[in-house]
C-alpha cells in the first residue's frame, strides 16, 4: 500500500511538463484530494464538541427524566430541576 501511495504521490509532484490534459487531470486529483483532507480535519476537530453535545443534552435528559414527578409537576420546580440535570 505504501509503494502505491508513493508511486501515486511522485506521479502527482513530478514535473508539469506533461500534456496539458494529463496536467489538468493532476490538479482535479490535488483539488479532491485537498477536498477529502479538509472534511477529515474538520470531522476530527469538532467530535469533542460532538461528545460535548450528546453528554450534556442527552445526560441531562436522562438526570431530569429521573426525579420525581411530584417535583416536576410544580412549574417552579420543574424550572429548578431542569436548571440543575444541565449541571
Amino acid at each position: 500500500m505504501r509503494k502505491i501511495l508513493i508511486k501515486i504521490l511522485d506521479w502527482l509532484f513530478k514535473n508539469p511538463s506533461d500534456f496539458f490534459l494529463i496536467s489538468f487531470f493532476k490538479t482535479i486529483l490535488l483539488f479532491g484530494l485537498f477536498i477529502i483532507v479538509t472534511y477529515v480535519v474538520m470531522a476530527v476537530a469538532s467530535a469533542p464538541l460532538t461528545i460535548l453535545i450528546f453528554v450534556v443534552f442527552y445526560g441531562g435528559e436522562y438526570i431530569y427524566n429521573r426525579i420525581p414527578s411530584s417535583i416536576t409537576n410544580n412549574d417552579f420546580f420543574a424550572i429548578e430541576a431542569a436548571l440543575l440535570s444541565g449541571l
